[in-house]
């Protein structure tokens, strides 16, 4: 049986940037032998809203084949809520709260948008950029 593996929750704007071809790495097989993925609907509505899916339906489906889906997490949305209307004065979407309230139990938040690592009240989940995530990956 396999040690702990951690578990990254991608945000929306990664999942869009491997279904752009920006992340090829991001579901090979040597990586996610060493890590798990997560996202929750939000991520995967506004990815699909974005028609990332008819224009590849191939890195899609990789993404749901090799993603587990967290449910929304209200008690963790409840306790950000306070964060985000501090920082209601800057763009921010609703959706980010449940983003990132869905990443709070898991190990690692792997994102491009820098507004959502704000929002935590805690240092867990780390928040790591791609770049950040791909270095630490080739650095072990």
């Amino acid at each position: 049986m396999p040690g702990y593996l951690p578990l990254f929750f991608l945000d929306s704007s990664v999942v869009q940037s491997y279904l752009d071809g920006e992340l090829p790495w991001l579901f090979d097989k040597p990586i996610v032998e060493r890590f798990r993925y997560a996202i929750n609907p939000i991520v995967f509505q506004e990815v699909v809203l974005r028609g990332a899916g008819h224009h590849h339906p191939r890195r899609l489906e990789k993404v749901m084949q090799e993603t587990n889906m967290l449910p929304i997490d209200l008690q963790s949305t409840e306790s950000i809520l306070p964060r985000a209307k501090q920082l209601r004065s800057e763009i921010m979407h609703s959706n980010d709260v449940l983003i990132v309230g869905s990443a709070a139990s898991c190990d690692y938040l792997l994102t491009s948008d820098k507004l959502l690592s704000r929002l935590l009240n805690s240092n867990r989940p780390k928040v790591l950029t791609p770049a950040e995530f791909h270095h630490e990956v080739e650095m072990k």
